[in-house]
């Protein structure tokens, strides 16, 4: 008997127990979809320059937005004080070096399978099953974006 059936017949067996946990469940999610709230609730609700509490979440937004666009825009004041506190580090120059096809290889052999893909929007599993074509063109593409 595999796997998934022993869990299918569990789970018939025990339906009947579990159908106020699901039931529970499902009550819990549809309140929280249903429940207008801040976006950050870690500490105090958002709230208006007036105080009144901000449930809209376009508001919550433009509320944030406009909180740190104040705190960007504040100048940052380094002194030379700051600026000696921070001890000097060894300049690693192989790290000017563009990487090579062999590095490349092995960054492309670790990409795991099964994952979403990042910005770019590609699979690992397309870049890794065609590596024997694609590594070289990555690389001369790595190497100009390097550059």
């Amino acid at each position: 008997m595999g796997i998934r059936h022993s869990l299918a017949d569990w789970y018939e067996a025990h339906c009947e127990e579990m159908e106020p946990v699901k039931e529970a469940k499902r009550k819990a999610l549809l309140a929280f979809k249903a429940t207008p709230g801040p976006i950050l609730t870690k500490t105090a609700p958002l709230k208006s320059k007036t105080g009144e509490v901000i449930t809209d979440q376009t508001k919550q937004m433009q509320r944030w937005g406009r909180a740190l666009s104040r705190v960007v825009s504040d100048g940052n004041i380094v002194t030379v004080t700051a600026l000696d506190a921070i001890p000097d580090l060894s300049v690693m120059e192989e790290l000017d070096h563009p990487p090579t096809v062999d590095e490349l290889s092995k960054v492309m052999d670790c990409l795991a399978f099964g994952k979403a893909p990042e910005f770019d929007g590609i699979p690992s599993e397309v870049l890794k099953s065609g590596k024997p074509a694609l590594l070289q063109p990555l690389h001369d593409l790595l190497c100009l974006c390097w550059e």
